[in-house]
């Protein structure tokens, strides 16, 4: 199945996405990031437009998975600097035309603050004027009330194919590259119990 979906996903069929770099990458150690993978992403981000939170998610996963040489040149700095000026939650400044209430986005912006927040801790974060750590730090602790409520309590779209695959998405990243040990744990409980749920 990793096999396939890594197939299917690197296409040149497939959709110019995180994912697609991602499975290029699985399946040549040497692959080269593009603008023209990464090109949507940055074009949803830039505009503030909906969803680009779970597209900021998937360029965390492009910043720890390829090493500096591997960019197309300019790329990455362009990837920086998109994230650095960035709106992270809903009481930050700025106009935007993007969904924070719904369950699943809620937590990916938690998870977006915190991971993108903790790469860059010590970066300016020029949107709402702080740096990288107190992104970090914001991100978690939102984070953690989330987890703590799903788990005591269940996901109200618990019936959504898609929006459970966005939650897994966000506990899987949470759990790979968090530096808060109890994030990871409950994270990884949270995922015990969804899969457990969908195989029930």
């Amino acid at each position: 199945w990793r096999d396939w979906s890594s197939d299917v996903c690197s296409s040149d069929l497939s959709y110019p996405s995180s994912a697609r770099a991602l499975a290029r990458l699985a399946l040549d150690k040497k692959y080269l990031v593009t603008f023209e993978d990464l090109k949507p992403a940055l074009s949803m981000i830039s505009s503030r437009a909906d969803c680009a939170d779970f597209e900021a998610v998937g360029l965390v996963h492009v910043l720890h998975k390829f090493p500096v040489k591997q960019w197309e040149k300019n790329l990455r700095e362009e990837v920086v600097q998109t994230l650095l000026s960035f709106k992270y939650w809903i009481d930050q400044p700025g106009l935007d035309a993007m969904c924070y209430f719904t369950e699943n986005h809620q937590f990916v912006w938690h998870t977006a603050e915190h991971l993108i927040g903790a790469f860059f801790e010590n970066e300016n974060f020029t949107n709402a004027k702080m740096k990288g750590i107190e992104h970090s730090r914001h991100g978690s602790e939102m984070a953690l009330e989330w987890l703590k409520r799903k788990l005591d309590g269940g996901f109200s779209e618990y019936d959504s194919n898609a929006y459970l695959a966005i939650d897994t998405l966000a506990l899987v990243s949470l759990f790979e590259y968090s530096n808060d040990q109890t994030i990871r744990q409950y994270s990884e409980a949270l995922l015990d119990k969804l899969l457990l749920s969908l195989a029930s």
